[in-house]
């Protein structure tokens, strides 16, 4: 917006010069946060939350710049408590233990490369993924980060814009991810749960729509 600072969390070469150049054409102030050196922790899990932390961070120096009465504590114990203060769900959040159930809303090619890089730092048996879509996203780009060796639960969230499931299962197959197709989120869960050893772990995800059906 015009001469409205905007923060970047995460610097891209790619993209950069893209922000910075309408940030200058509408004399807005950019700042990157990927500079900020922290150690500064949230509730919320993910290692992907190092990137969010340093956003906040910046955005957080410019309200106290514009005279906001933001102490260095309110910052730590804001992000230690995110989840109590704003009831946010769904940001690689437990479900269950014994097997391990973990639901992330990571959607896109970016949100979910970050979720598969979590996922591989997990110890487990087996893998199970519980996944579905909507209509609009790119699945083909978005299915290929998904791992080959997980048996897949396939399903489509209940609303007018989800993926048909015979249609992600198709195109999943051609990818090499396999598994069986279920009429709905709960029981493609449920399926997964009835099959998973203790030692497991159910992954839940591809949409926020699928992911509301869990939590």
């Amino acid at each position: 917006k015009q001469n409205v600072p905007v923060v970047i969390s995460e610097y891209q070469e790619e993209t950069a010069p893209v922000f910075t150049a309408r940030a200058k054409e509408i004399k807005a102030p950019i700042i990157f946060a990927n500079h900020i050196e922290t150690s500064l922790t949230t509730d919320l899990q993910g290692a992907y939350q190092e990137k969010n932390i340093k956003g906040v961070i910046a955005v957080t120096e410019l309200l106290i710049h514009q005279g906001w009465d933001i102490t260095p504590e309110n910052i730590a114990q804001g992000l230690l408590h995110v989840v109590h203060n704003t009831n946010l769900k769904g940001r690689w959040q437990t479900l269950g233990s014994c097997p391990t159930i973990v639901c992330d809303t990571g959607h896109n090619v970016g949100g979910l490369t970050y979720v598969m890089e979590q996922l591989k730092k997990q110890t487990y048996t087996h893998l199970h993924i519980v996944v579905g879509f909507v209509k609009e996203k790119d699945v083909n780009s978005v299915l290929e980060l998904f791992p080959k060796e997980a048996t897949y639960y396939f399903c489509s969230p209940a609303i007018a814009r989800g993926l048909n499931v015979d249609t992600l299962k198709e195109i999943a197959t051609t990818k090499g991810l396999q598994g069986e197709r279920y009429s709905s989120v709960a029981e493609a869960l449920n399926a997964a749960k009835a099959q998973a050893l203790p030692t497991d772990f159910i992954f839940v995800g591809g949409s926020t729509f699928v992911v509301a059906e869990v939590v």
